[in-house]
């Protein structure tokens, strides 16, 4: 008995082997706009960068040159200003025509309007202080930068650091802090595990929360295509690669300005502050 149960188990196996196929399964997929940009804490021009989701099999990106940029500011007493609407396009980014001078502790954001008429707008975030870098260092293995965590503020960081050696660029990397466990700390540091080069610049921002957490988001699924693809390709550590097609997930400060709804990407505002040193 037990041979014919065996038998007719393998039977059934056939009959529903033999009768699949494979299906293909087609996504429909909709266009999101994806806004990002940086306003530092330097004299210069502001860039914005507009373009439109593809399909995740097309490398190539979909930029938006029809839009209108604004930029705007708000000063510590609460009075808001228009600092510049002018702007020229070109493949999806937009250049302020005017050299524009940040100003330390007021508040700016961008709004963005569509040939259609749909508006987007950026938070408002605070222009923070640079820190005080003191020293860069490379200990155990172990490449530090050391700087003056400021006190009474909840700070955010992102880290760049850029190794070389002999004058030849070897490497980079990209990393977020926050101050939770610093805060106020003279000798407050961030370390990078990478020991390749003889030489490294550090470039600190101080940025605010939503814009730290788009940066972290961005780096981990950075950090996801790199472990799924290639090791050998050469241009996978590259982080503008990350935004050749915009990741569908990377919520930033952008809203929609009619829905209220979360968009994609970010407009950061960001102070700036760079050491470099021998190792």
């Amino acid at each position: 008995m037990k041979s014919l149960y065996k038998l007719i188990a393998v039977f059934l196996l056939l009959i529903l082997v033999g009768c699949t196929k494979e299906i293909e399964i087609d996504f429909a997929h909709e266009p999101q706009v994806f806004i990002s940009g940086v306003l530092l804490n330097q004299t210069g021009n502001v860039n914005v960068h507009i373009q439109r989701t593809v399909p995740v099999d097309v490398e190539t990106i979909d930029p938006v040159n029809d839009a209108t940029v604004s930029l705007y500011q708000k000063d510590q007493n609460g009075v808001v200003s228009l600092l510049t609407n002018n702007f020229t396009a070109t493949n999806g980014t937009y250049t302020s025509l005017e050299t524009l001078s940040p100003v330390l502790n007021n508040m700016y954001w961008v709004e963005v309007e569509l040939a259609d008429g749909t508006n987007y707008r950026s938070a408002e975030e605070r222009l923070k202080p640079p820190v005080e870098l003191k020293e860069v260092t490379r200990k155990n293995g172990l490449t530090r930068v050391v700087f003056k965590d400021p006190a009474d503020d909840i700070n955010f960081y992102l880290v760049h650091f850029s190794y070389s050696n002999n004058g030849q660029f070897i490497s980079d990397e990209y990393l977020v802090a926050n101050d939770k466990l610093f805060d106020g700390n003279d000798q407050a540091f961030v370390e990078d595990d990478d020991d390749t080069g003889n030489y490294v610049t550090v470039t600190v921002y101080n940025i605010n929360f939503q814009t730290y957490q788009f940066h972290l988001n961005a780096l981990l699924q950075r950090e996801d295509q790199i472990d799924e693809g290639d090791d050998d390709d050469d241009d996978s550590g590259d982080p503008g690669r990350l935004f050749s097609s915009p990741p569908a997930h990377l919520i930033g400060n952008i809203i929609n300005v009619e829905t209220n709804k979360a968009a994609l990407g970010y407009f950061g505002i960001s102070s700036v502050s760079s050491i470099e040193g021998s190792l």
